[in-house]
């Protein structure tokens, strides 16, 4: 992708700052030391001082105005791309293949021939395919190329990090290994979030949601219910179909009872009790905090079932990733002779 440029392009920019940055330091340095040499204190010695003071913030900023313009010639660029991207005609060969598909279910095997013969070709096709994969509860964000709106947001985040790099300056300046780091993690972040495209918070309980919505808005009857419920539960993935039946459980959908046994939706066996302990690591990974204690996280994955509990883990380390305390605990309430701690 053309677009990952501008990664290389700001990590080149953030060195070049640097060098240049330490570069005026170390002149600045030994002409203070000459100063001192040369003048005794006095009003000859405060106007020396100021005057080399004076030009290293010149010779800084113009530093940082010289960066921040290249940078911005290459956020400017990559803008560009995005418009000419949004500008792209819609051929009448798609409208034509998407008239086809819109009644059609489809698995995510039949989702991916589709995109591998005819995706990432044209802008608004691409965006057709991503509302054919979300009605149909398919995960493509390793398929299509990420929408303008996904790029333009990591595009503005990864601006953001550019500019607070190059204002950090003075005496609470972090050394340039630990920011050099810290914006290396962000453009690795950022660059991942390009290259990875689809809207993160689109998560499987809002992808259930919208299938379940479909198929009880969309049918006159029972039968016809049923028949967009199989078929919006047989192409689902797992964690979908999980989120489908926690949300058919909770009666906030009105659905057919009938037409949801004549589904086939396993909402009474392995997969219901699946759904439930989905929920149950969810709701209590929800609670935590990265304040949280030892005790509090040990009584958090017991009242989620503990570490039984299949989902427990991902959950819990999804919401705090990096959070030593917890891994801690869970790998410590893994063994099998844990003690349940006390209420």
């Amino acid at each position: 992708m053309k677009e990952l440029e501008i990664f290389a392009q700001a990590a080149v920019i953030r060195d070049s700052f640097e060098a240049r940055r330490k570069q005026l330091e170390k002149r600045r340095e030994q002409e203070r030391k000459e100063i001192l040499r040369t003048y005794r204190p006095g009003p000859a010695l405060d106007a020396a001082e100021a005057e080399s003071k004076n030009y290293f913030e010149k010779e800084m900023s113009s530093n940082r105005a010289k960066c921040r313009n290249e940078f911005e010639e290459a956020y400017s660029k990559a803008v560009m791309a995005q418009k000419a991207r949004a500008n792209q005609q819609v051929r009448e060969k798609d409208v034509e293949l998407f008239q086809v598909l819109d009644s059609l279910p489809m698995s995510e095997s039949e989702f991916r021939f589709l995109v591998e013969a005819q995706g990432n070709r044209s802008y608004w096709f691409d965006r057709k395919l991503e509302a054919l994969a979300e009605r149909n509860g398919i995960d493509a964000k390793d398929m299509i190329d990420p929408s303008v709106g996904t790029v333009m947001e990591v595009l503005n985040n990864l601006k953001e990090r550019v500019t607070l790099f190059l204002d950090a300056e003075g005496e609470e300046r972090e050394s340039y290994a630990v920011l050099a780091a810290l914006h290396d993690a962000s453009l690795s972040r950022l660059e991942n979030a390009l290259v990875a495209g689809a809207d993160p918070g689109f998560s499987p309980e809002k992808k259930a949601k919208k299938l379940l919505h479909e198929a009880a808005s969309s049918a006159p009857n029972v039968i016809a219910q049923a028949q967009n419920l199989a078929s919006a539960y047989r192409t689902a993935s797992e964690p979908v179909q999980l989120a489908m039946i926690t949300e058919i459980e909770s009666g906030k959908i009105r659905l057919y009872e009938e037409a949801v046994k004549l589904s086939g939706i396993d909402y009474d066996g392995a997969k219901a009790e699946a759904a439930r302990q989905r929920t149950k690591a969810i709701e209590a990974a929800e609670k935590l905090t990265a304040d949280d204690s030892f005790a509090d996280y040990a009584k958090a994955i017991y009242a989620a079932g503990g570490m039984a509990n299949p989902f427990l883990r991902e959950a819990f380390e999804k919401k705090l990733p990096n959070n030593e305390v917890l891994r801690r605990t869970m790998d410590v309430l893994s063994q099998p002779d844990t003690a349940k701690p006390d209420a």
